[in-house]
């Protein structure tokens, strides 16, 4: 039988599939087949060594001969049905995406004060002191008191204790005492201290912190060589060159620190003198510090005299040597510190700190500030207090030390570092339902007292909405009249720009005060509000207390329409209620009901002022309005009559940044304004969400500058016209944080809340047809 070429293939074809499914271990006998084949030799295995093959070789299959297997024609050749193992599939672990490693910028140190102490004459077990001044070393407080026997108290500023004061009848080498102690200050390890009536200064040794006598200068006697004496000395500084002394014939004396040894005391003769101007007797207030070679004079009104001391020649006069400089910058301390630093304390009670290295180039007489320091809260107290104006200050060891009112404050120093991570942050959720305690304010009811004690009820209009943080819980304040919702709480750093959100909360009541659970730790991660990760605050957890200034806060909302026109209130008015009765004239005592409307009042027209109309009116009144802004000479060119451009300027500002106001009721027929007084009717109260004229309020609040000859108070131009008819465009284009009467329901007031009945006809909205001059300006000049 001839068997064709294509027959070949196909039993070679079933040949290998068989061997294949036999090497992969599979049974071939489920392989269908017509035929069964013979017994078959299989042929010698063939090894074909490997050739290598270029890019352009064709592929050949290898010849394989098979041997001859008879098959009948009549039997059909069926292909294999090849059934493969179903391959197991791979297991792969699941994609882990590591979240990226936190990565931090340090944007700023800022410095704060931490809870304060005080010291006061019962910490001395005294029965009377007059401290006079303050002067610190290596943690030793020094007190200079100048009361019955004087002298210098010692105070143990880390261990808190007492420690043994200086007298100087019981010092080798003084032996008596001092009369009148007026001033001590230290430099290096050196104390002096000046007495007024002594008519010397006496140098200490402190460097052990026990007091060793050096020597004193001048000679004991207001009399004598006018190049020994010191008259009456005030005031005591020094650097490593000279000690300088200001007594009370106008002038500073000044000694070599190489003649400052004991071989010289009470005859030591003066290197130079320099000119003290204006202190010519014993009630002359002032005080000296040096700084590298600069020293200077600062005086109680906040008047300053700087000198350059690098250069003084032996022999000097106060006719030779006047002050580089005169300026009144309202700092009547100042103290060259440990730290390094060269600090100032204004009569307004901020203490600031300025680079020694920058005094002396400065364009304003002293550079920009590195730190500013005023509010603080004593230890374990949830109120807080501003620094006054300080009889004395010295800052050592991270505390400044202010002397003021009879008592030594205490203020620790500590640091925040201000962190900026790539993290994406976490904000607090808060629930009002959670609220560890909840008061309400001007409530019916509320005493006078109470309502009418700023202490207790004040509030900036520009912080209707407020928040104080502490370290375990936040307490927010709402003097909005209606409830908000959504919010959130956004804080910054005390002269910082980075805004981050701290906290949610769902909702807040109206007038009232809500204290939370919320943890403020080193830990936390704040997400910044442009979305640029978040902040870190390092340093919180070395506070005892959280400062009350650590923070600026806003309460923002993404949905609530009113907290958002709360939010466009930039003016710092401060709002409270003023003790007004009968007994002061057209007044009467204001009460819950009318001190609601106040608010509700207030709030509109500081939105009012606010608002872009009027600031674009304010700076084209002759445009709009017909003729310029005057003040009380009246609509003239020159002083106090027409406005410049600059007068715009400084008076709108002033507008935004008005002091406190207190509310009140009056009885005049229309209102009582002047100073921090503002009052108005009772009808006014009510017929404000309609058809009257709330000019009458921008008139009063206009009294706080102006007279009824200036347009600030004038009837027929200025604030009132301007007020009253951009009151009504608000109020027609419902644009007004507070429109509906319904809200604090004045005008159904039970009658004996009321100092005058409702007139209903005061109540009744405006006519369609009613258009003033602002609205049809701005309907022809939109913004």
């Amino acid at each position: 039988m001839k068997i064709t070429h294509k027959r070949s293939i196909k039993i070679f074809n079933i040949l290998m599939i068989s061997i294949m499914l036999s090497a992969c271990g599979e049974d071939t006998d489920h392989i269908p087949s017509a035929v069964t084949p013979p017994a078959v030799t299989p042929p010698a295995v063939t090894t074909i060594p490997a050739t290598p093959i270029g890019p352009s070789t064709p592929i050949k299959p290898p010849v394989t001969s098979v041997p001859w297997i008879p098959i009948g024609p009549s039997t059909p050749v069926k292909p294999p049905v090849i059934i493969f193992p179903i391959p197991k599939p791979e297991i792969v672990p699941p994609s882990v995406i590591l979240p990226a490693p936190e990565q931090r910028e340090l944007l700023q140190n800022l410095r704060f004060l931490d809870g304060a102490t005080e010291l006061k004459k019962a910490q001395f077990a005294l029965e009377n002191w007059s401290p006079r001044a303050i002067a610190a070393r290596e943690g030793i407080l020094y007190i200079a008191n100048d009361s019955g026997k004087s002298n210098i108290l010692r105070y143990d500023l880390n261990a808190k204790n007492v420690l043994a004061p200086i007298q100087p009848e019981n010092i080798r080498g003084i032996g008596q005492s001092w009369n009148r102690l007026s001033d001590i200050s230290i430099y290096k390890d050196r104390l002096y201290a000046s007495s007024l009536s002594s008519n010397r200064v006496d140098i200490f040794d402190v460097a052990t912190g026990e007091a060793q006598f050096v020597m004193s200068l001048g000679i004991n006697n207001w009399s004598g060589d006018q190049n020994l004496v010191t008259v009456h000395p005030l005031s005591v500084a020094a650097n490593d060159q000279y000690v300088f002394v200001a007594d009370t014939n106008n002038r500073i004396n000044v000694w070599k620190q190489s003649d400052v040894v004991p071989s010289n005391s009470l005859k030591a003769k003066k290197h130079a003198r320099l000119s003290l101007p204006n202190c010519g007797d014993i009630y002359c207030d002032m005080r000296l510090e040096a700084v590298d070679d600069l020293l200077y004079a600062s005086f109680d009104n906040g008047q300053v005299y700087v000198y350059d001391v690098s250069t003084i020649q032996q022999g000097a006069t106060e006719n030779d040597i006047a002050p580089l400089k005169r300026t009144n910058p309202g700092i009547n301390i100042f103290n060259t510190a440990d730290d390094g630093l060269f600090y100032g304390s204004r009569n307004s009670g901020h203490v600031e700190s300025f680079k020694p290295e920058e005094l002396r180039g400065a364009v304003n007489f002293l550079p920009k500030a590195q730190d500013s320091f005023r509010a603080y809260r004593l230890e374990d107290s949830s109120t807080y207090a501003n620094l006054s104006k300080a009889k004395d200050m010295v800052v050592n060891q991270q505390k400044v030390l202010q002397l003021s009112g009879g008592k030594v404050t205490i203020l620790p120093i500590q640091t925040v570092q201000q962190y900026q991570s790539n993290q994406t942050g976490y904000v607090t959720q808060l629930q009002q339902a959670a609220a560890l305690s909840q008061n309400y304010m001007l409530q019916d009811g509320e005493d006078w007292d109470t309502l009418t004690n700023p202490n207790l009820r004040y509030f900036k209009v520009n912080n209707i909405l407020s928040a104080t943080v502490e370290r375990d819980n936040i307490q927010l304040q709402s003097y909005s009249a209606a409830v908000v919702s959504n919010l959130d709480i956004q804080a910054k750093l005390k002269g910082t720009d980075q805004w981050f959100t701290i906290a949610h909360l769902d909702q807040l009541q109206p007038f009232s005060q809500t204290k939370l659970n919320m943890d403020t730790t080193d830990q936390h991660r704040y997400p910044l509000v442009d979305g640029k990760g978040s902040i870190q605050l390092a340093g919180l957890n070395q506070f005892k207390q959280l400062p009350v200034d650590l923070l600026d806060i806003k309460v923002v909302s993404k949905t609530d329409p009113l907290v958002q026109k709360l939010a466009t209130i930039k003016s710092k008015w401060g709002i409270s209620f003023g003790k007004y009765s009968q007994a002061d004239g057209q007044w009467e005592k204001i009460n819950p009901v009318y001190a609601r409307e106040w608010v509700i009042m207030m709030t509109n027209f500081a939105y009012m002022l606010n608002s872009p109309e009027f600031e674009h009116i304010w700076f084209n009144q002759k445009k709009i309005m017909g003729i310029d802004f005057f003040g009380n000479a009246g609509p003239i060119v020159g002083n106090d009559g027409y406005f410049t451009p600059q007068q715009y300027t400084q008076y709108f500002n002033q507008i935004m940044n008005r002091g406190d106001i207190r509310l009140g009721i009056t009885t005049i027929g229309g209102g009582l304004g002047g100073g921090d007084i503002l009052g108005n009717d009772t009808w006014l109260f009510y017929a404000h969400y309609f058809n009257t004229d709330v000019g009458l309020i921008g008139h009063e609040f206009g009294h706080h500058w102006g007279s009824h000859d200036s347009s600030w108070a004038g009837y027929d131009f200025g604030m009132q016209p301007i007020t009253g008819q951009l009151h009504q465009y608000l109020q027609r284009k419902q644009r007004l944080p507070y429109m509906d009467p319904e809200l604090n329901k004045f005008h159904k007031a039970p009658k004996d809340q009321l100092y005058n009945g409702i007139v209903e006809s005061f109540r009744k909205p405006r006519p369609a047809t009613d258009v003033n001059n602002l609205e049809r300006y701005f309907a022809q000049n939109p913004l």
